[in-house]
């Protein structure tokens, strides 16, 4: 426990960075959702890499419920950078737990930005948009208390 010295009438301020945990519960890796896989897919060649222009892949290849019709690009290679995140399927019914359930639209907007109400499963008060929080500080605090005599003497 860390131990630190509070003098007389001390505050201890808390920062909280919140951070929502974008899970999204169909979303599945790539190579997993690619059929036959390319010497291009498999070969992590940065100098291969650097010369291919991005990859068109669709929605269906990275969300079990995805549109195929839906397009976007990503850059060669990135796969191997990026891991989705697994929600065991015993907690996809749950209810209290923040995930997102549905797809990013092929919106590039929607994609981009934070959709609030995906994430309104987080907080206490949809209206009020208050996040809950249990905190504990594991702290001791010394404090110098002053003497009966000095107290008497400064009143």
């Amino acid at each position: 426990m860390p131990r630190f010295f509070v003098p007389g009438h001390g505050t201890m301020f808390t920062l909280a960075l919140v951070r929502f945990p974008p899970t999204a519960t169909k979303e599945i890796q790539y190579l997993n959702a690619k059929g036959a896989l390319t010497y291009t897919d498999i070969a992590g060649d940065p100098v291969l890499y650097g010369n291919l222009p991005p990859r068109e892949i669709s929605m269906k290849d990275v969300f079990r419920s995805g549109d195929s019709s839906k397009k976007f690009k990503i850059a060669e290679g990135q796969w191997y950078r990026y891991a989705p995140s697994y929600v065991s399927p015993a907690y996809h019914l749950l209810e209290g737990f923040p995930f997102i359930q549905e797809p990013p639209s092929g919106d590039l907007q929607e994609r981009v930005l934070i959709r609030h109400h995906d994430y309104d499963q987080c907080f206490q008060s949809v209206q009020l948009l208050q996040w809950n929080s249990q905190v504990k500080f594991n702290v001791t605090v010394y404090r110098n208390l002053p003497t009966t005599r000095d107290s008497i003497m400064t009143s």
